[in-house]
């Protein structure tokens, strides 16, 4: 199992995975609602690419070349470069740009939680590296609530700071202060 960088020819691949694990509002309605995925996260292929395109979006990969999870991450100046900001990106432009964003963490379904953990330390030894101070999250909670998502965040040292509301969906803003802040 290797975790990487994620490179131009994977970027088909990882949109397709994005795509099967998007959740639309009439997915609540459905006899069993989905418990992880992207709630109302519409993007196209080109601006899933300008999310990538940062040494903080990596892949997790078997030895068989099959891509397990991903990470789409970037530097919070990098918010600058993205033709389509959303409403976490307009609050994130307030704070420090020695920041770092998690914007997407993915796993192929079948793949346990436990695997993406190494691709979660690589992600923050490189943020780390990069001169991050913190690191932010934003994970829904209303009308979805993504509650693995969030077990995770926490998990992972993340701690929420705030409510964000917009585009008919309330998402809690999490936030980890990296080592050498304490």
């Amino acid at each position: 199992m290797q975790a990487r960088s994620i490179k131009p020819e994977d970027r088909e691949q990882l949109y397709k995975i994005f795509e099967s694990r998007k959740i639309k509002s009439a997915d609540l309605h459905s006899q069993r609602i989905p418990r992880s995925g992207f709630f109302e996260y519409n993007l196209s292929y080109d601006e899933f690419v300008e999310r990538t395109q940062s040494p903080l979006s990596l892949v997790l990969q078997n030895d068989r070349g099959k891509i397990l999870a991903y990470i789409a991450g970037y530097p919070v100046s990098h918010i600058r470069n993205i033709s389509n900001p959303d409403i976490i990106h307009r609050r994130l432009e307030e704070f420090n740009d020695k920041c770092a964003y998690l914007d997407q963490l993915c796993l192929e379904k079948g793949v346990p939680t436990h695997i993406a953990m190494r691709l979660f330390d690589k992600w923050d030894f490189i943020a780390q590296s990069d001169g991050a101070q913190k690191a932010y999250t934003a994970i829904p909670i209303n009308p979805w609530k993504n509650t693995s998502s969030e077990r995770v965040a926490i998990y992972r040292g993340f701690r929420r700071i705030e409510t964000i509301e917009g585009d008919g969906v309330s998402l809690s803003l999490f936030e980890k202060p990296f080592m050498t802040n304490l």
